[in-house]
């Protein structure tokens, strides 16, 4: 099989040919000059736009298609806006409402047959973010697929954040804007599907793959319109993020939360006694608009009004994913889904010091007495080893984080996180449809012992970002085994990619990744990437009563 495949992937290797300083590529609409880097030998599209701006009279509605064509040539050779958000992601970015725009970055020269497209979806808990971030740079990683004979083309792309992308009422359900933001990620799908064969892409092959919220989100379009199959991707890579993640860990009636913060909203502008409170915010000068949403709430400091988190809506979410996941009711495409060894460290809440504190913050996310009473005997409180079949016990913490940190670290990792990966990998399986799971387990460099390997972490291996571009401190430091951690990370992202299947990476003495794979009231495998010693395959089984019961209990107790 192995001399076929490479045989497959020879094929379609780069042909020579003259490069051109100023690409272009022509699409639906007209014609855009891009730019071409001669040192990587990678052409550049930036700043295209694939919706009207949803400004004036388009704010807080569903994206519009573009309606404009041109003749000649428009310029594609800087950086569109990031939308608006809040948080330390925004940093040096310039912001706007004018912002559903996108980056293409391909391989240079001419190619026997279209390329599979690769199309980034960026975390920030949709409250911040972008894809003109530094750290989701895609140049290595299409730079690195070139050399590995599998090109690809990179897509990023900017959705609406915050109440502009995600704003919910019962005056917003009755005129079906809502999850705009989703709805912006799904415009920017069929704008590929239209327009990616002018740049070389193949509209068959597109593979969508994000971490955190960008990872929620391909989970909700997984589950888009009762998994309904619109041609718009075949794979998909979900890192620290699904369907069935619990965040915002707390809030167990998602539109009773949502009026909430949007009575909130209309309260703080004056809106709310308007004959119309959304009419009134949809005019508001951008600035009142601002200074309502950008404050510090109790949340996480600097995230704005908030959070805002997708709803049901009788329309591209139909139901609970739970629901859908226990009916088989999802997409049935190539999965590849993981989740980093200590991803509480940046979920659970510090300060928890006594078993009561323990019950009450568990006693946020929804779930009974009982339930509450069998999590704590699950989750038990010894710090001195870490909870039960733990990954990486961790080490003594300060008392800042609290006396019971292990315990919370375990607890919060798990529901958010781990329960929901293994169930969706389970699912998959049960299903017949091809799933692979990984576990990260490297602690970047700057990150302090008590934090791990945790949340966002394996985001600059995926991307082979060993320069730290986009970092205060280079999470590779000096470290080899990092680097090279990173090149076998990359190869098997766009071995998946190409193939639906991480195998064809290209490196000798690596262990083969198993498909998830369970038999009876078993568990699969994981692939586990190592920081210090050789990478492996384990058995998914970590807290596997801990994790089984709350698999058991989600669909009841925790409203997904």
């Amino acid at each position: 099989m192995a001399p076929l495949k490479r045989a497959i992937v020879t094929s379609l290797a780069l042909v020579c040919a003259s490069t051109n300083a100023f690409p272009t590529a022509t699409t639906l609409n007209g014609t855009y000059t891009g730019l071409h880097n001669a040192t990587t030998n990678l052409d550049y599209f930036l700043g295209i736009p694939y919706a009207q701006p949803p400004i004036n009279a388009l704010r807080f509605r569903n994206p519009v298609p573009l309606n404009t064509s041109w003749t000649g040539t428009h310029t594609a050779q800087a950086l569109g806006n990031s939308c608006i958000g809040y948080g330390s992601d925004m940093a040096g970015l310039t912001l706007s409402e004018d912002c559903l725009n996108l980056n293409i970055v391909r391989p240079a020269g001419s190619f026997s047959e279209p390329l599979p497209v690769a199309v980034w979806f960026y975390g920030g808990g949709y409250y911040e973010g972008s894809a003109n971030r530094p750290a989701y740079n895609q140049t290595r990683f299409v730079a690195n697929s070139v050399e590995m004979g599998l090109p690809v083309i990179g897509v990023g792309f900017n959705y609406r954040l915050t109440a502009f992308g995600w704003l919910w009422s019962e005056e917003t359900q009755a005129l079906g804007d809502t999850n705009m933001g989703l709805r912006d990620q799904r415009l920017v799908l069929q704008w590929i599907q239209e327009n990616i064969a002018a740049f070389g892409g193949d509209p068959r092959r597109v593979t969508i793959y994000g971490e955190s919220a960008g990872g929620i989100s391909i989970g909700k379009h997984l589950m888009a319109y009762g998994g309904r199959d619109d041609g718009l991707f075949h794979n998909a890579i979900l890192e620290s993020g699904g369907p069935l993640e619990k965040w915002p860990y707390g809030f167990t009636n998602a539109t009773e939360y949502m009026l909430t913060v949007y009575n909130n909203l209309t309260d703080a502008t004056c809106c709310s006694n308007a004959t119309s409170p959304l009419e009134c915010l949809r005019y508001l000068p951008f600035s009142a608009l601002n200074a309502a949403l950008n404050i510090t709430n109790t949340w996480i400091a600097g995230t704005g009004l908030g959070p805002f988190i997708a709803t049901l809506n009788n329309d591209i979410l139909l139901q609970p994913a739970t629901t859908q996941i226990s009916t088989g009711a999802f997409l049935k495409v190539p999965i590849l889904y993981g989740t980093n060894t200590d991803e509480g460290t940046a979920i659970a809440p510090a300060g928890i010091n006594t078993d009561g504190d323990f019950a009450r913050e568990i006693s946020k996310g929804g779930p009974d007495v009982p339930t509450i009473e069998t999590l704590q005997l699950l989750y038990p409180d010894i710090n001195a080893i870490g909870i039960p079949a733990t990954y990486n016990p961790l080490p003594k913490t300060p008392s800042s984080y609290g006396a019971q940190w292990k315990r919370a670290a375990a607890y919060w990792g798990d529901i958010v996180e781990h329960a929901p990966r293994r169930a969706v990998t389970t699912a998959w399986a049960k299903h017949n449809t091809t799933a692979y799971s990984y576990r990260f387990n490297v602690q970047p460099v700057g990150n302090a012992d008590a934090i791990g390997a945790t949340h966002f972490a394996e985001v600059a291996w995926v991307f082979d970002n060993v320069d730290g571009v986009g970092y205060e401190i280079n999470p590779f430091g000096d470290v080899q085994r990092y680097r090279e951690l990173a090149g076998l990370m990359g190869r098997m992202w766009v071995s998946f990619v190409w193939f639906s299947d991480p195998y064809w990476h290209g490196l000798s003495d690596i262990p083969t990744w198993p498909k998830y794979e369970v038999a009876g009231a078993g568990v699969g495998s994981n692939f586990v990437f190592e920081g210090n010693r050789s990478s492996c395959v384990e058995v998914d089984d970590f807290r596997a009563a801990q994790i089984q019961y709350l698999i058991d209990v989600m669909p009841g107790q925790f409203h997904y």
